[in-house]
């Protein structure tokens, strides 16, 4: 309302200023009156229709509620997503038209072979796989070799085993 009470307040001034000679013209000020008043009716015609159409507490509390446990299972799955990603090494991207994450973490998840748990009787005589806090220790007699971490500790500390074994008896 503010800008069509404006419009009329600046067009009698203008009007005024440009035709002295009929500026005190009851007719024509009445004419534009009733010009600007049919517009200030417009913009409220206009201003309602704008307005949302309007829901009870109740149904705007629950798809309020529906829209956070979306917003939640959304959080939920990014999250099972980017850990799935981590554990098989499979690179899920990111959402957008032509890329779902969640499909490729399931797709990564169906196709994961974890590593076999390796039988540390395959370490040569003399060899020991120790486990520690954080990581596992390869040690052959009292002399630590080295320390391996990550899911294929076991694994790489027999094969760093039985190639060291190897090279000190001449055998590579």
């Amino acid at each position: 309302m503010t800008i069509v009470d404006n419009a009329f307040r600046e067009w009698i001034a203008d009007f005024k200023a440009t035709n002295p000679g009929v500026a005190d013209s009851r007719a024509i000020l009445d004419t534009a009156q009733y010009a600007f008043a049919a517009g200030r009716k417009a913009q409220r015609e206009i201003d309602a229709a704008r307005q949302p159409v309007g829901v009870d507490d109740a149904t705007d509390r629950a798809l309020g509620e529906t829209i956070e446990q979306r917003d939640r299972c959304e959080e939920v799955a990014d999250e099972l997503a980017d850990h799935i990603a981590r554990i098989t090494g499979v690179d899920i991207g990111e959402h957008s038209s032509a890329n779902c994450p969640w499909q490729n973490a399931i797709d990564a998840a169906e196709e994961y072979k974890p590593a076999q748990a390796v039988d540390l009787g395959q370490l040569p005589d003399g060899w020991r796989l120790s486990k520690k806090a954080t990581c596992y220790q390869l040690s052959h007699g009292n002399e630590i070799v080295g320390n391996l971490v990550g899911p294929d500790a076991e694994e790489n500390a027999a094969i760093i085993a039985r190639v060291l074994d190897s090279k000190a008896v001449g055998n590579g």
